[in-house]
């Protein structure tokens, strides 16, 4: 999931940004800083997000529902550790699929974005 909020004027230029974003990612390794300052950022969110108890237990029910346990903050900091520049552009193929993608917006603009945003994505995917 990517989303944004911005004002409707700046829509096809973001979209436009981030297909070209998730392409690069698809072809291009990310670095190893980049990836660092990643990881950080996520753990960071996580551990701030472990501080509120209805994103705790929200954790806790997505986590077992989709592995059966609970993993504790040190053994998802492992495993964040362990992910490899290598890992992300796999991923980043699989998952970052333009001819798969689905657009939602919500604006109070009364204007058709669809052909131009189809358009964009058709460009990229």
């Amino acid at each position: 999931v990517v989303h944004c909020g911005l004002e409707a004027g700046n829509l096809l230029l973001a979209l436009e940004v981030i297909a070209k974003e998730l392409v690069r990612m698809k072809k291009f390794k990310v670095g190893k800083k980049e990836l660092s300052r990643a990881k950080d950022y996520c753990l960071g969110g996580l551990a701030m997000s472990f501080e509120n108890n209805l994103s705790m237990m929200s954790y806790i029910g997505e986590s077992l529902c989709k592995t059966g346990r609970v993993l504790s903050f040190k053994e998802l900091e492992r495993r964040f550790s362990n992910v490899t520049v290598s890992e992300i552009k796999s991923l980043a193929e699989e998952v970052f699929r333009l001819d798969r993608a689905k657009i939602a917006l919500v604006t109070s603009e009364n204007k058709d974005f669809k052909p131009e945003s189809e358009k964009i994505i058709r460009k990229y995917a």
